[in-house]
């Protein structure tokens, strides 16, 4: 994943990557990680968003897209 903007209370990531599970192909997760509560600096909420271009022989097939969002606290 590559940090589109890394600033103190919230990041951007992007990056490319591939599946060979359910849906077989080229995926692009694009997501946001921010912290909403300053005094809280190990809480952060994160939401994601993965494009997925599935191939096969006859080439791209059965376009998808998936997301995902979640609760993170580091110890």
């Amino acid at each position: 994943l590559y940090n589109v903007v890394n600033k103190e209370r919230h990041r951007i990531y992007a990056g490319i990557g591939g599946a060979i599970e359910y849906y077989e192909g080229i995926i692009v997760p694009v997501g946001i990680q921010f912290e909403p509560i300053k005094e809280l600096d190990r809480f952060s909420l994160s939401i994601e968003v993965m494009p997925i271009l599935s191939i096969d022989d006859s080439g791209f097939k059965r376009p998808g897209i998936q997301n995902s969002w979640s609760i993170r606290y580091a110890f």
